[in-house]
């Protein structure tokens, strides 16, 4: 059963995302999650081993995916 994402109910402060969070948010898998860092450069924090994104940094990173479509001629 996939866990639903809810900042309330799974941190203390919102504006900091684990790994699973923002896989949540995307719709993806951890592991995407974990390549969209290494390879596409989603912004990410290292403490001791653990891994946070910050929310407003993610979503920011979103924005600047959006592709345009190619104008139909």
């Amino acid at each position: 059963m996939e866990k639903e994402f809810c900042f309330q109910k799974t941190c203390e402060h919102p504006e900091l995302l684990t790994r699973e969070m923002v896989a949540s948010f995307l719709g993806v898998c951890v592991h995407t999650v974990d390549n969209y860092r290494r390879y596409k450069g989603l912004p990410s924090f290292k403490f001791g081993g653990h891994v946070r994104f910050s929310l407003a940094e993610v979503l920011k990173w979103l924005e600047s995916q959006r592709r345009m479509p190619e104008p139909v001629q």
